[in-house]
């Protein structure tokens, strides 16, 4: 399956791919990201429920601490 991941082309062999497996896929904690679908910003609590097909855009957006 191909989508745009962050403004660029990916490949992935899934054909069935949650937000959950995706995040998981890409070594990143789920607790400190947040991801847009298609345009739309995804709940947390859907993660699991929520599937991504072919062609959709996703952006993950990661929080990092930091600051004084």
């Amino acid at each position: 399956m191909d989508i745009n991941l962050n403004g660029k082309k990916r490949r992935f062999e899934q054909t069935r791919l949650s937000v959950t497996d995706l995040v998981k896929e890409l070594d990143i904690n789920p607790k400190i990201v947040h991801v847009q679908l298609n345009g739309a910003m995804l709940d947390r609590a859907h993660f699991d429920d929520t599937f991504i097909n072919e062609g959709d855009e996703v952006e993950i957006i990661t929080y990092m601490g930091g600051g004084h």
